[in-house]
């Protein structure tokens, strides 16, 4: 069976470091089921170029 592709933009990031923010724990399980290989993440240059806020 062939894994689904995600493209994670920004804001999937955002929630990711932001522990107040709406989805993060969503978030984390996302991560970690990526991690685990049951899908494959793909993202733009893009939002790795993008500049951290503080």
């Amino acid at each position: 069976m062939r894994k689904l592709k995600l493209y994670l933009e920004t804001t999937v990031f955002n929630r990711f470091f932001e522990p107040g923010r709406d989805y993060y724990g969503d978030t984390h399980l996302l991560f970690d089921q990526i991690a685990a290989g049951l899908f494959e993440a793909y993202t733009s240059q893009y939002v790795i170029d993008e500049p951290i806020r503080d």
